[in-house]
């Protein structure tokens, strides 16, 4: 889910894996793409053996050509799983058993008779997966987001939008939501302009999720819309609009048409809000949420008592009375002439609640989910 995958990066992500700009992480992955070679091997030709003191892992990979190849941990990971073996066992064994048992099982494991191994310019084992594993570079994605999406008013999205010019964030951070790792990349990019003004500021959004070396299984993007009204912003899983997935697998043939469809795709979501994602939201904002929505007392005691079985565990009756009085804020409700007490407004009421928790980062993707999961209760 967008939150979850928003809040996992933006608070637990190293340092070196979040980026300060589109062009910084752009150069980053067209490095790994330009440096990096990617060589079939035989299965049967696989050796592996005690690394010298001092490698990145203490198991190394003989190739064919009688060449030693360091692995990383997550290529190693990959051997084990191949082998019948997890990680965890095998990390408990000294070094020679470990060698011994991965040649030993991988003997013995059903699999097919050529490996992909990608390597780094250091000779460093990246990935290893089946000769038929298609790779998507994060340099490609990168670079029709660039052509298409940047020129069509968005920009990698701040990591919040209502604290400074710089976006400045509750952890100090002013870096957007780029990350990009050995393992994986997750990328959103937003509108520079809110759209749908009416009701508090809309943006259109697109996630971007890859993996070079298989940790995933599948490459995905996903439009969506989020409000910018809250402190650090909320994504609304109101609903993924458009979402696209491509298996890593297929032919050079297949790569090339999975790009063309993917620039096809970027073309199309990088317009404004559609019309689907415009009637819901109007249809919370007009929508009571209890009773004929008009806020006072009897209302708001029902309003609360529901938020509460609603947001059960993480909302209990205090703080959804909270909610209810922060949905009755000016600018968290809609149009003159909407229901104070609308899906809209205590939607609202309840990401702006959020910013009291002081486990800030991490309750905001819950907050956020049950949001969305009200606001599309509002068309049900």
């Amino acid at each position: 889910m967008n939150l979850k995958i928003l809040s996992k990066n933006l608070f637990e992500r190293p340092d070196d894996e979040h980026f300060e700009s589109l062009e910084a992480v752009m150069m980053d992955a067209s490095e790994a793409k330009n440096t990096q070679t990617e060589e079939i091997v035989k299965t049967n030709d696989i050796i592996f053996r005690p690394a010298e003191e001092g490698a990145i892992s203490p198991i190394s990979m003989q190739l064919a050509s009688g060449e030693n190849v360091h692995l990383s941990h997550f290529p190693l990971a990959q051997i084990a799983k191949a082998s019948g073996i997890s990680s965890e066992v095998l990390g408990k064994l000294n070094v020679r058993t470990a060698c011994q048992t991965l040649n030993e099982l991988y003997a013995k494991a059903p699999r097919e008779e050529q490996r992909s191994v990608l390597l780094t310019k250091e000779r460093v084992v990246r990935a290893f997966t089946t000769a038929s594993y298609a790779r998507i570079w994060d340099a490609d994605i990168l670079e029709d987001v660039n052509k298409i999406v940047i020129p069509n008013g968005f920009a990698p999205t701040k990591a919040t939008i209502n604290s400074d010019s710089s976006g400045t964030n509750i952890k100090g951070n002013t870096k957007p939501a780029l990350f990009r790792g050995d393992r994986d990349s997750w990328y959103f990019f937003t509108t520079n302009e809110s759209k749908f003004g009416d009701f508090g500021g809309l943006y259109k959004g697109v996630l971007i999720g890859n993996s070079e070396v298989g940790a995933g299984r599948s490459f995905t993007a996903r439009s969506f819309c989020f409000r910018g009204m809250c402190a650090n912003f909320i994504i609304w899983d109101v609903q993924n609009q458009e979402i696209f997935r491509k298996w890593h697998r297929g032919t050079d043939r297949n790569m090339q048409i999975f790009h063309l469809e993917f620039s096809k795709w970027l073309t199309e979501i990088s317009t404004d809000i559609d019309a689907a994602i415009s009637a819901q939201i109007e249809t919370a904002a007009s929508t009571p949420y209890v009773g004929d929505g008009k806020y006072n007392d009897d209302n708001a005691e029902k309003a609360a008592k529901k938020i509460a079985q609603f947001g059960s565990p993480l909302i209990g009756m205090k703080k959804a009375r909270d909610v209810v009085d922060y949905a009755m804020l000016e600018q968290n409700r809609s149009n003159v002439g909407d229901p104070d007490l609308s899906y809209f407004s205590i939607a609202n009421g309840i990401t702006w609640a959020a910013k009291d928790d002081l486990r800030f980062g991490a309750n905001l993707a819950d907050y956020g989910v049950l949001a969305g999961q009200l606001m599309a209760a509002a068309a049900s």
